[in-house]
């Protein structure tokens, strides 16, 4: 059993059922953190809402990480949502940052 620090607001939320959202990569690491929340969720009695969430950077995004997301998704039983940027990926934002610099 994996222990997780938490703070005392955040387990009180988590007492009245508060929605959880999970951030996921699709790396490893990101993996191990949703299987330990989802883990910790379960033993504490949470019954609201979770799903996971996936930042597409767009053109530097490795090609596999949203299939291996939906994978994890799946394996939970959660919701995958997939957020994307309307004006391009991570390098378009960095572009347009230096732009205005």
């Amino acid at each position: 059993m994996m222990r997780l620090s938490i703070m005392p607001e955040i387990s009180a939320l988590i007492a009245t059922g508060s929605p959880v959202a999970i951030g996921v990569s699709g790396g490893k690491d990101s993996q191990a953190s949703a299987l330990a929340v989802c883990e910790h969720l379960d033993r504490v009695g949470h019954a609201g809402p979770r799903l996971l969430v996936h930042s597409d950077l767009g053109s530097v995004e490795w090609r596999n990480s949203h299939p291996v997301c939906q994978d994890l998704a799946d394996h939970l039983g959660l919701e995958l949502v997939v957020l994307r940027r309307d004006k391009g990926g991570l390098m378009e934002r960095w572009k347009a940052v230096g732009n205005r610099a």
